[in-house]
């Protein structure tokens, strides 16, 4: 039966092969990664602003558009107060803050019926 040291040794070298993996070069990935990030191709063309700045000037508010995006603030506000709050009842986050102060489970830890569960 092979002995702690073994053991070991097994789990060290079973931990450090992914670490020496990702320290490996490979030339292909490299240069594949190289050509896209350095422009091997030609830049692509800018499309001029004109049109959407024209577009952008020709916009008017009314006081309906106002209106509707007032609503829609309102109306994500208020489902965002509905998100807040706790989480689960009241009796399971007692259960859990007991749990989560215990060091290790055991008798010692079990301070009322509840934490049992």
């Amino acid at each position: 039966m092979p002995g702690p040291r073994l053991h070991v040794v097994c789990v060290a070298m079973c931990g450090l092969a992914p670490w020496l993996a990702g320290c490996a070069d490979f030339p292909e990935l490299d240069a594949a990664s190289r050509a896209r990030i350095t422009g091997d191709r030609p830049a692509p063309a800018i499309a001029p602003i004109d049109g959407i700045r024209a577009e952008a000037l020709q916009v008017t508010i009314t006081d309906e558009g106002v209106a509707a995006l007032q609503a829609r603030a309102a109306a994500l506000q208020a489902r965002g107060a509905g998100l807040q709050g706790p989480v689960g009842a009241p009796e399971t986050v007692a259960r859990l803050t007991e749990r989560a102060a215990c060091p290790a489970p055991g008798p010692a830890c079990v301070a009322s019926p509840a934490a049992t569960r």
